[in-house]
């Protein structure tokens, strides 16, 4: 599964960060939650996590999760079907 996110930053940046299968493990471990349940209460916080780790793993170093929360703008799940 894969699960695609176009994050826009403060500075003006975009990039499309894309969590897989290792961070939707730690995501689920982090909030006791699997990705099916997410979509019966979406919070934001959820697609800014997976968004983080998925940076955190392809992007290292990235700052600790608050930190790199204070860079975001804004982030959009990207359709699967237009990748």
């Amino acid at each position: 599964m894969k699960l695609p996110f176009r994050v826009d930053y403060a500075d003006g940046r975009q990039e499309i960060l894309t969590a897989t299968a290792p961070d939707i493990i730690c995501f689920e471990d982090e909030f006791a939650l699997s990705i099916p349940k997410v979509g019966e209460n979406v919070r934001m916080k959820h697609f800014a996590y997976l968004c983080w780790l998925a940076a955190k793993r392809t992007e290292p170093p990235t700052l600790e999760f608050d930190g790199w929360l204070d860079t975001v703008e804004s982030i959009t799940v990207v359709n699967l079907w237009r990748l």
